[in-house]
């Protein structure tokens, strides 16, 4: 299971979606217009993909009652209700009439247009042959730190890997309190957690700034880079990893209950 769990980090590094809805609230909106949504959706299919590595090396009951459990982490409509509250309760009423300001500017939707680019199967083949030739080394030296900056200020690569911790500890946690562990076992469960190897995908990423916004010019990137520094920008953003922390770390803790659950009848049933 923990390969399952864990195998989304890489899966994020290579693949970033982003898919433009119509939300009813300004909430919502700014979910949808900075790709927090999706990343929903990607970290559900990143545990899919996980999910189905580890299949063949359970039988058959295994397999019912872990893909039961880990529908918990495509439930988007909980996901959602989970993050929005979360955010709500951390950015003002103004904060995020700044953040949609941006949102909604010329420039931010330049880069969306690049963004959906890059989603499509074309743009993706693109941008892997990209990432494993010279071109990323290739790259200006000042165009490598303005993407160094944005992951900086994203943290992709430790928030995805913090997420992924979440989601173990709530899967642990919950079936280590079921099964009535003492806080000492819990926290030893805790401490056997893997830790993601943060700098492989730290680089992916940057790999990824390059490819996309290769056509953008260095003063709109600076321009880009100043929105995520602006206090409205970082509040958001930071809110933004905490409720996605708090979204999955919960799906964890119902998915660990349900595997609890399946684990208990069917030790009745063998009686």
């Amino acid at each position: 299971m923990r390969r399952a769990v864990c195998a989304f980090v890489s899966f994020l590094a290579a693949s970033t979606l982003f898919v433009w809805g119509e939300p009813a609230s300004p909430l919502q909106r700014a979910l949808a217009l900075s790709g927090a949504y999706d990343l929903l959706s990607q970290i559900s299919a990143g545990l899919k993909q996980g999910l189905q590595l580890e299949m063949p090396g359970y039988d058959f009951p295994a397999r019912v009652s872990t893909t039961q459990a880990f529908a918990e982490f495509s439930n988007q409509p909980k996901l959602r209700r989970g993050l929005e509250f979360m955010v709500a309760a951390r950015v003002t009423p103004d904060e995020l009439s700044e953040v949609i300001q941006w949102l909604d500017s010329p420039l931010a939707q330049k880069i969306r247009k690049h963004e959906t680019q890059v989603a499509t199967v074309e743009g993706m083949a693109a941008m892997q042959k990209f990432a494993t030739t010279s071109q990323v080394d290739a790259a200006p030296a000042n165009r490598a730190k303005l993407c160094q900056a944005i992951e900086d200020e994203f943290q992709l690569a430790s928030n995805v890997a913090d997420i992924s911790l979440s989601i173990l500890a709530g899967l642990e946690r919950t079936m280590a309190e079921k099964s009535g562990a003492t806080p000492a076992q819990v926290a030893e469960i805790a401490s056997q957690l893997p830790i993601p190897d943060k700098e492989p995908m730290r680089k992916d990423t940057i790999a990824l700034c390059l490819f996309t916004y290769r056509n953008l010019s260095d003063e709109e990137i600076q321009q880009y880079i100043a929105h995520l520094r602006s206090p409205s920008g970082r509040k958001f953003m930071q809110a933004v990893w905490i409720g996605m922390r708090g979204a999955f770390m919960r799906a964890a803790m119902d998915a660990g209950e349900r595997i609890y659950e399946s684990v208990r009848k069917a030790k009745l049933n063998s009686q």
